[in-house]
């Protein structure tokens, strides 16, 4: 069936999950839509992944500016790689005016599509999950470093080793994650943290002084995390809890 439907990709025994979603695999799938169900199905397609994205940036925390910045990211690298797909014949500039029509759409009536979800993610997540899930970044940068610490050290820069990476980093990722959620909770049931909603603000502060300073090495970003971290008690001992949860579970794992 893969082999039959896209065969561009025929190296593929079994498309990964959600295939198409990715900027790179979009034209594949926006093909296949189109052949099937005209440009009424492209758009149909185009809206789900972007419904999809949305739900992943509010679970994240994102605010709306920041998830409006990033829907139009998103529907950008579709056009741009709809327009290089030419061999598989694909109308790039009708294929454009369709995920046009949709991105505006989408933003015509953002604010309500965010509180849809918002709704909906309420019954599944916690404030906690939100402020574990949007302080990924952070997650990954002290775990990176603490793994680099412990001689898990690649060739040049900011890399671990072979031996840690892939299914193993994510493993302790995932750890490290867990239980972060667990001690976050318990600062909030105790007062340690004062307000998650700041905390998170906090965090998104972080994202978007990365982004306007065009941030691009670890020093840079670590010193934007702690200058932001010395204006909000909340943020700084979210770092101390990342710090202590990432050394738990390394020694558990005695490495």
């Amino acid at each position: 069936m893969v082999r039959d439907v896209f065969p561009d990709v025929a190296s593929m025994e079994v498309l990964p999950r959600h295939f198409g979603y990715r900027d790179r695999e979009f034209p594949y799938m926006a093909k296949f839509v189109l052949d099937m169900f005209g440009y009424e199905g492209l758009r149909c397609l185009a809206a789900h992944f972007v419904l999809d994205h949305i739900e992943g940036l509010v679970a994240r925390g994102f605010d709306s500016e920041m998830i409006s910045n990033e829907v139009s990211a998103l529907v950008e690298s579709y056009i741009r790689e709809a327009s290089a797909a030419g061999r598989l014949g694909l109308q790039s500039a009708v294929v454009e005016s369709h995920l046009r029509r949709v991105l505006s759409a989408v933003q015509a009536r953002l604010s309500d599509v965010i509180s849809i979800v918002q709704g909906e993610l309420g019954t599944k997540l916690l404030p906690v999950d939100v402020a574990v899930n949007a302080s990924a970044d952070i997650i990954s940068l002290k775990l990176r470093a603490a793994l680099i610490a412990r001689g898990y050290k690649g060739k040049g820069g900011f890399r671990m080793s072979q031996s840690i990476r892939g299914k193993h980093y994510m493993s302790l990722y995932n750890k490290v994650k867990q239980l972060l959620r667990q001690k976050l909770y318990q600062a909030v049931v105790s007062r340690e943290i004062e307000s998650i909603d700041k905390l998170v603000e906090s965090i998104n502060k972080v994202k978007k002084l990365v982004l306007a300073k065009n941030v691009a090495t670890v020093s840079e970003y670590s010193n934007v995390v702690r200058s932001e971290a010395a204006l909000n008690k909340d943020l700084n001992k979210l770092l101390n809890i990342i710090d202590k949860s990432i050394e738990e579970v390394l020694e558990q794992e005695k490495l």
